[in-house]
Parts: structure tokens; sequence; C-alpha cells
């Protein structure tokens, strides 16, 4: 029995990797000569074909022949659906491997051909595999070599997938299936995680039979096989029955039709077997996937690459089989999308936000969502391709006010989904200072009183209806100066004049600080101060002043010849009027006194 000790690698490493040559043993030794398909061959999506490498032996050990003997082994993992030309009598092997072509042994320095048949995946792309010879013993040798093609980009075919289930047969066959679960028995299965390849259990056995060929030819979310929705019945992926796989999946669902046989199967069918004789579909005991060329894989009792003719018919003397064949059919069932980050009637004060949700694909086949694309208030708008696909996100600019955000998703078949939508509002920041009206007194205005009296309106209405704060004159608050949301303030406030040109600026604030600004000029005049009676007194004139306004600057002037005058007293009234004294000078023929307002 070989046993497989062959370390894996990437199914997209590099193909030919012919300087380095190391030998298990010291007798064992191999170098590369040629293969028959060119690196980089382009192919046409599902296109099968078999490619042979010519190998020479440079050890000193005669190679033995058949699957028993030296042959030419997968190494890592399967991306072009490799199927050998002969099948294995035993399933205790689990990767492809080519026999010498010849059937004869090959002596040292001798050269022999050994070749795998293949299949092209249906999306564009690059692929390659990597083989290495093995001895006798499982025991890796020599050069690793390979095949790579491109798939060339000839749109999608939308069928299903043949290479997939194939590959997905290949590097699961020996291990649990890339969902994390192996099904124990009819009723109950283990969780093994996913990410990690887990050799199937062998006590139990088992019964993931269905389970298996649901993955190899389904859409398993950490590894796609052949892409067809596979329903999901319990946690696990897929039909865990192997009737109702068959019965109720494949033939009732329309994915498949029974043929009579074996010639009629492509990579990839599937074959349901009764172990009693009863050709009822509904007594299905088993389900393998058939992998081409007469050969079939399966869980539990796990094995690969075994006789689809001989493999159960020699210990199975009443079986039966159903042929089920899988059709390529075009996926014409458009995808979903949908929005989940935003809702209707939302508002937002940025123009710019983010929106995310999540897309899927029911086709059957499945050719998965290939594009999301959202669009911003309908005709005329753009399609703005998002991030992601079966979880998209994207970031899209609102215009004030009233928004409608349009998404769809597409599938790699073409067909569009129906279009989501949700209706959200941009209200942009209020940035505006409120309306700002000083209505007394005019611009330009001429008083004669040093107190002025000022007032007016401000009012936030349609200017953000944030209502006002505080209303200011030259720096001092208004009363009145506050209002709420579209209220209008009605402010007043007195303001101190000097004689002259004075400036009066009001400022007005909304609730979010945002101010506006009026400002007028106004002419105070003082009127001339009136002399009241006089009265002479202990050798002084006893005056008084009225006409005055409070806080006004009087200044009082001494004359004795109504040419020259001289300061007397400076005053700052507090009244309406003002009275002073000043000594009688007797040396003077008279005195005068006047006074001014300064």
């Amino acid at each position: 029995m070989k046993i497989n000790q062959s370390v894996q690698v990437s199914a997209c490493s590099a193909v030919l990797l012919l300087a380095t040559v190391w030998q298990a043993g010291a007798s064992d030794g191999a170098s590369f000569v040629s293969e028959t398909t060119l690196t980089n061959a382009v192919m046409a999506p599902g296109q099968t074909f078999t490619n042979t490498w010519t190998m020479k032996n440079t050890g000193t050990t005669t190679w033995s022949a058949g699957a028993n003997g030296y042959t030419l082994n997968l190494a890592g993992t399967d991306s072009l659906g490799a199927v050998p030309l002969f099948a294995r009598t035993s399933g205790a092997v689990y990767l492809p491997i080519a026999t010498n072509n010849s059937g004869s042994s090959v002596a040292p320095g001798a050269t022999a051909t050994f070749s795998m048949y293949f299949i092209a995946p249906e999306t564009a792309g690059t692929y390659s595999d990597t083989l290495q010879m093995a001895n006798v013993s499982g025991v890796s040798f020599g050069p690793k070599v390979g095949v790579q093609i491109v798939v060339q980009k000839a749109g999608p075919t939308n069928q299903y997938d043949r290479a997939k289930a194939v590959s997905f047969a290949n590097n699961y066959a020996a291990y649990v299936c890339s969902d994390g679960y192996f099904w124990t028995n009819s009723s109950g299965f283990g969780n093994y995680g996913t990410g990690v390849f887990t050799p199937v259990p062998t006590s139990p056995i088992g019964d993931d039979c269905a389970h298996f060929v649901s993955c190899c030819i389904g859409s398993e979310s950490h590894q796609k096989g052949g892409g067809l929705t596979i329903p999901t019945r319990d946690v696990t992926y897929g039909e865990p029955g192997a009737a109702r796989l068959v019965q109720t999946v494949l033939l009732g669902g329309g994915l498949a039709t029974e043929v009579s046989s074996l010639s009629s199967l492509s990579p990839g069918d599937v074959i349901g077997w009764n172990w009693e004789g009863d050709t009822n579909l509904a007594n299905i005991d088993h389900d393998t996937i058939y992998l081409g060329n007469g050969v079939l894989a399966a869980h539990s009792s796990s094995h690969l690459d075994v006789s689809a003719t001989t493999y159960y018919q020699g210990s199975e003397s009443q079986w039966k089989w159903h042929l089920i064949h899988i059709l390529d059919k075009t996926d014409t069932i458009p995808p979903t999308v949908a929005i989940s980050s935003l809702t209707n009637g939302q508002i937002f004060a940025t123009s710019t936000i983010a929106v995310s949700g999540t897309a899927s694909d029911a086709g059957c086949p499945c050719s998965g969502v290939s594009l999301v694309q959202a669009q911003m208030n309908g005709t005329g708008g753009t399609w703005q391709t998002a991030g992601g696909t079966n979880n998209w996100s994207a970031s899209v600019s609102l215009n004030s006010g009233a928004n409608t955000l349009y998404v769809r998703s597409k599938d790699g078949a073409g067909n569009y989904s129906t279009v989501a939508s949700v209706n959200v509002t941009y209200t942009p920041p209020d940035t505006q200072g409120p309306a700002l009206a000083i209505t007394s007194p005019a611009n330009n205005a001429t008083v004669t009183s040093a107190s002025l009296p000022v007032s007016g309106t401000a009012s936030d209405s349609g200017y953000g209806n944030n209502g006002i704060s505080s209303v200011t004159v030259n720096g001092v608050s208004a009363s009145g100066g506050t209002a709420s949301g579209a209220g209008t303030a009605n402010w007043n406030a007195t303001v101190p004049l000097s004689s002259g040109t004075n400036l009066v600026t009001v400022t007005a604030k909304d609730t979010l600080n945002n101010p506006s600004q009026k400002q007028i000029s106004v002419t105070y005049n003082p009127p001339p101060p009136v002399f009241g009676g006089s009265s002479v007194s202990g050798g002084k004139v006893q005056t008084m002043l009225a006409g005055l306004s409070v806080g006004e600057i009087v200044v009082v002037e001494v004359s004795s010849d109504l040419q020259n005058w001289t300061p007397m007293q400076t005053n700052t009234v507090s009244g309406s009027t003002l009275s002073f004294a000043n000594a009688i000078n007797p040396a003077l023929p008279g005195q005068y006194f006047r006074a001014r307002v300064r």
C-alpha cells in the first residue's frame, strides 16, 4: 500500500522547478525531459485535455510499473480537476497519480511517460497543478513538474464548473469538508473547524457521503465546488441525506437528469447507490461523485479514483445505481441586494456618508455576485462601484434636502438584481448668522441728547431656525435680545453719546454662535447751556446753568474783556442743571462768564 508523504503546496505555485533535484534515497533520482502541453497554453472554459510528461530515471534503482510502483503524483492541492487514466483497486491513497504509460519497468538512464487528464475551470484566469515522482514507499523525489494553463476570457459561461467539482473531491477525499463538519451517523455530526485539512474520522467511519457530494458540486462558502446552490437542511453545508440529495435537490430541482449508461456521465456528475437491489430513488443508500475516466470519490469510507464498475460491485451483490447527469444550465436567476446601514427617513448633517449592505446570488448554477453599484437620486446619476460583493460598502455624496440612494448587484452571468433604495435627508450645518435690523434711530441721524435709545429686531427664521442667544449694542447686552427657534427678538438698549459722530454697533448671535452685525452712525450736537439766575453773596457770584444732559462735560470759563477766556472749572453733569460760584475780583472793571459743552 502506497502512503503519500508529499508536502502540500499552493495550486498556483510555479510549475516547472527544474533546477532543484533532491533524492529520498541514494538510489532514487529523476529529471524532467519534456511535456506535451506548453506552459500558459490557452484553453476554453470547460475544455478537457491530457498532459504527458517525459521523465528520465537518473538514479540507480529501476522504476517498477503500475499504481504500486513508481508514479508521478499530484503534489499539493488540485485546481485543474485532475483525473487519472486508470482506476485504483484500493481507495487508501488520496491523491491523483499517473502511472508509467508503457506499463513496463524503467531502467536507470531510460525515460518514461506519465499522463493525467485535466479540466479547465469555467472562470477566466491562470491555473496550475504540480506533480512529483514517488517511489514504491510513497516517498517523493526528483524535480517538481506541472501543468499551467490560461483560461481565456470568453465571458461568463454560467455553467456548472466540473473542474472545481473534481478538484474539491481530489482535495477533500481524505479530509473533513471545508465547512469543518463530518456526519458520524444519520443524525449526528462533529465540528472539526475550518481552514485546516483534518483527516476524516475512521472510527466510526461515518455517514458523510451526501454532505461530501454537496460540497463537491455546490457553493460552500469556505471552498466553492461546482457552483450549484444546494439548500442547507442543517448547520452543515448542503443536503445530508443521500436519497434527498439525488431525488429532491438534483432531479426534483431541475438541476440534473437520470441517464442510463456510464458513458453518458461527465466529470462532476453523481452516482447514487442502493445495496438491496431496490431501484426506488427514495431508498438510495450512498452517494458518490463521478470524476470521469470511470473513477469515483466518496466519503465516509473515504476513497478516491476507484472504479465505478468494480469497486462496490464486488462486495454488494444486489447493487443498483442511479446515474445522475448534472445539466450545464445557464444562470438566469438574478442576485439580491440589501442596504443594512441606512433606514428610511434618516437625517444627516454631513454631505458624504458611508453605506453598506449585503448581496447574494441564488442562481443555480451559482455564478456568484460579481459587482455591487450605488447611485444617488436616480435618472441621470452615475452608478458607482462599491467595495466588496457579498458584503459591500460605498461612500456617497448627498445633495441638500431629500435624497434617494439606489443600490443594485450583478452576478457572474450578467443578471442584475432588483434595485434596493432608501430615502435620506441632508440638512447642511447652520453656519449663517441671523437676520438683524436696527429700526431706530436711522443711520446718520443727528440728535441733541447724550443718551440714545436704540432698538431693533433679530431672527434666525429661514437661517437655520436655531433661535437668538444674544444681542449686544456697543458690546453691552441689550434687553429682549433672545428668541427661540424661528422667533423674533425685539431688542432695545440705551447708548451714551459723545459730542460729534458716534458709531453704534449691534451684534446678534444664534444659538450656534453664528453672528450677524449692523452698524449706524449718529451725530450728537449738544444744545448750548442756558444761564439761569445769578446772585452775589460773600464776595462771590453764584450762577446756575440749565438745559444740560446727564454725562455731559461742561467747561466754565471767565473773562474780563470778552476776548481772553480762562477755564475756571470743568464738571461732568449729573443732572439737568449745574451751579458754580466765582470770587469777585474788585480790581477788575467787570467779570464775564460763559459755559461750553465739550
